[in-house]
């Protein structure tokens, strides 16, 4: 088989009807001792991915999380696949002051499954992800707002 064929071969594989689009995750978490070097956790990098049953375009939004528990606007996702969460709060585009970034670190979003006890804790610059098991998932701030960014990946 000639590389135009091999070529041409992959090519309708990609565009098959059978190819669905796909989740990816890689991650690598370390542990830093004050005086060693950093020692990766879980072995190595963590990686998966898998299909997802639909091709519907990510759903994700800049918000502000509020002191009261407001339910979880989903956009157009019907079945989540993948919830992300990153607290934006801790970023600075200048020299903050030791009241400012202070004042930040207490700016910590909680995650419920119902509207009155937090499950989830994100602190500032930090980041959540999960497949929720049910759509009814509640935000808050422990502070005033908090800035985040969410996305939704159908399922």
């Amino acid at each position: 088989m000639s590389n135009q064929e091999l070529t041409q071969l992959e090519t309708q594989i990609k565009l098959s009807p059978l190819a669905k689009d796909r989740l990816v995750v890689v991650e690598t978490i370390y542990y830093q001792p004050v005086e060693a070097n950093p020692i990766t956790l879980l072995g190595d990098t963590s990686r998966y991915s898998r299909e997802l049953l639909s091709s519907e375009q990510p759903y994700e939004r800049h918000k502000v999380a509020k002191e009261n528990w407001e339910k979880l606007d989903k956009g157009w996702i019907n079945n989540c696949g993948l919830f992300i969460l990153r607290n934006d709060e801790g970023k600075f585009s200048y020299n903050p002051t030791p009241v400012q970034i202070l004042e930040a670190s207490g700016r910590i979003i909680e995650i419920s499954f119902n509207d009155s006890t937090p499950s989830i804790l994100v602190p500032p610059g930090e980041t959540c992800r999960f497949y929720p098991f049910d759509d009814k998932i509640w935000i808050r701030s422990q502070k005033i707002t908090a800035r985040y960014t969410l996305c939704l990946i159908q399922e």
